[in-house]
């Protein structure tokens, strides 16, 4: 049922502009990319953030203000979707604490739709879509790449 709605969700957007975030979490940071889909042309939407952090401490000030610079960034480019790559919760590359308390941040951002999507379904949708332009033709810092990533699955993925 849930496919189904994003489905006919997608479905009515043919024709008209969708936007995205796509949202990697490393350490104290989301680094974030905005993209929009233009019937079939994807355009990156320039930002005047490509991350934001939050303090070192992590106290629950500093959460919040996290939260709100956040939520005021979505509010500029008016998003429709968040998506979040996932991160491993076991093993080495597992994410730290702070990136969960992040992530917590985001979903509870009442404004925005919030999705997690995990790298196998991002190389799945890859090797059925490839995106429409190439990250190394765009003017992205070397360090958005993945949020890149993830924002094509949000246009052309099944969230």
């Amino acid at each position: 049922m849930n496919w189904m709605l994003n489905n006919i969700q997608k479905e009515n957007y043919k024709g008209r502009k969708m936007k995205v975030c796509g949202i990697e979490i490393k350490g104290n940071d989301a680094v974030v990319c905005f993209l929009q889909k233009e019937g079939e042309s994807t355009v990156i939407i320039p930002s005047v953030k490509n991350k934001i952090s939050v303090g070192k401490t992590g106290s629950a000030y500093d959460i919040r203000a996290f939260q709100d610079e956040f939520e005021q960034l979505m509010r500029t480019h008016g998003s429709i979707t968040a998506i979040i790559k996932e991160r491993q919760t076991k093993g080495k590359f597992a994410g730290g604490a702070m990136s969960f308390k992040i992530e917590s941040a985001i979903q509870l951002i009442r404004s925005i739709d919030v999705h997690t999507v995990s790298i196998h379904q991002i190389k799945k949708c890859n090797q059925a879509v490839s995106p429409t332009v190439k990250f190394q033709n765009t003017d992205l810092k070397q360090y958005q790449e993945q949020a890149y990533v993830v924002a094509n699955y949000g246009l052309f993925g099944d969230l």
